[in-house]
């Protein structure tokens, strides 16, 4: 005689309903997971710019030289300096980045730029700014947008020399 026994284990049913139920929660997970992704990213950027304000700043000090920085206008590039110097150090921004546009741009000699390989005249350039051996610089505002339009704004303060960073305008789409 047949006798029915219970196994231990899951039903078809009960596998699809848990699958199908980790499918939902996954697929409700990607949208912010890729948002965090891209801010922490844009925050990433926000941070490569600052430290090479910062270094440029450290090294007009320590060197008792002033240095000079300059961003294209529109464009990826952050370049910088010795007063009356061709550029010695550069920072391009990822693809999508850019610069804030900048109504005093001017093209470069190719000279100035120096090894970077760039043709001057398919650039312009913020107006020089320059970093002082006591630390201090000019005034400077500017700006770095994202591919969703959101934007870090860099003030430079004279007086002090120091690097704030806040965050800029959001697009009216929200930045989709």
């Amino acid at each position: 005689m047949w006798t029915m026994t219970r196994s231990s284990g899951f039903t078809l049913l009960e596998l699809l309903l848990a699958v199908s139920l980790l499918t939902v929660l996954i697929s409700l997970s990607v949208p912010s997971v890729t948002a965090i992704l891209k801010r922490q990213e844009f925050q990433e950027v926000a941070g490569q710019v600052e430290v090479f304000l910062q270094d440029v700043r450290r090294e007009a000090v320590m060197s008792g030289q002033p240095r000079w920085i300059r961003h294209s206008s529109g464009d990826r590039m952050l370049v910088s300096g010795l007063l009356g110097e061709p550029v010695t150090h550069s920072l391009q921004l990822p693809e999508g980045y850019e610069f804030s546009r900048c109504e005093l741009a001017e093209p470069l000699a190719t000279e100035q730029l120096g090894d970077l390989g760039l043709e001057a005249v398919k650039l312009m350039w913020s107006p020089e700014v320059q970093w002082y051996p006591d630390g201090t610089t000019d005034d400077l505002r500017f700006e770095v947008s994202n591919p969703d339009g959101r934007t870090f704004q860099f003030d430079l303060r004279g007086l002090t020399g120091q690097v704030k960073i806040s965050r800029g305008t959001v697009p009216l789409d929200g930045g989709r």
